[in-house]
């Protein structure tokens, strides 16, 4: 079956304690969903630096012939960041 290429649904979600307190280990999963083909990078930064991610689950094909991952990343809560992290995605060269 032929596909067209087909851009990623993103979604982050934090597994934040209530109260986040400083100097405790923040977690963000980013679920990207149903792109194709599945060439897919996903790069996290915080405050705009580039965060090295160990936690990148295997790539999945759906049913629909679509493909997803997760990405799982810790951050350290200080004064400064204030949580500001982000995934982005793009196509692997």
């Amino acid at each position: 079956a032929l596909h067209a290429a087909v851009s990623p649904r993103v979604r982050v979600v934090p597994d934040l304690p209530s109260p986040v307190e400083v100097n405790k280990t923040l977690n963000f999963t980013c679920h990207v969903e149903g792109f194709y083909p599945g060439d897919v990078a996903v790069t996290w930064l915080e405050n705009g630096t580039e965060i090295k991610v160990e936690n990148v689950s295997q790539l999945k094909e759906n049913s629909r012939g679509l493909f997803e991952l997760r990405s799982l990343v810790e951050v350290q809560a200080t004064g400064e960041n204030n949580g500001s992290v982000s995934p982005s995605t793009g196509r692997s060269p």
